[in-house]
């Protein structure tokens, strides 16, 4: 099936990243603690996640996070589409797709999943331990809020804190929204 997602282990030289179409880009040794939020319309707009996400993800477009990269949800990531190399982990999180691809070196260790029929792609050597719920009830990309749960962060209300909790990889306390404007600007 030829649908466009990138679907290699790893991300490296050969994999062309369109900044119009990867507005968010969180890179490898960034930890970001705070809800990720989405609003744009475009399902083809894809979050790479590179690094360490400490928070729920919402969005239209696809998720795509890398061999090493970690998503630590609170409760829910949402997405059109979500291609996993690395992992997401939370006993009470929920996650809720179009279609979820699980790459040979992906891990989802959550307490569910919810698919329509036909939205798992699962390669030999990837892990998913969750409760997998298949219906056509289960997502629309409607679903996805335009507000966030949590306040929208300005520049002046980020942390940084460049040594990060164990004195190597920085962290960005943080919720972000993304909008056209943010791409745009």
């Amino acid at each position: 099936m030829n649908d466009g997602l990138q679907r290699d282990d790893q991300l490296d030289s050969s994999v062309s990243i369109k900044p119009e179409k990867t507005p968010f880009v969180v890179g490898p040794g960034i930890v970001i603690k705070g809800n990720v939020v989405s609003e744009l319309d475009d399902p083809d707009v894809r979050m790479l996640v590179l690094g360490r996400i400490e928070g729920d993800i919402s969005t239209k477009g696809i998720v795509q996070i890398a061999k090493g990269a970690v998503v630590a949800g609170n409760s829910l990531i949402q997405a059109g589409s979500i291609i996993v190399s690395g992992s997401i982990c939370g006993d009470e999180v929920t996650v809720r797709a179009q279609l979820l691809v699980l790459q040979s070196t992906g891990r989802v260790t959550v307490g569910s999943v919810r698919l329509p029929p036909g939205g798992l792609e699962q390669q030999r050597g990837s892990v998913l331990e969750a409760r997998l719920h298949m219906s056509e009830a289960t997502f629309s990309p409607s679903d996805v809020p335009t507000e966030p749960k949590t306040h929208v962060v300005g520049d002046t209300s980020a942390h940084v804190n460049p040594a990060g909790a164990n004195g190597h990889e920085p962290v960005i306390d943080a919720t972000a929204h993304l909008t056209s404007t943010a791409i745009a600007g």
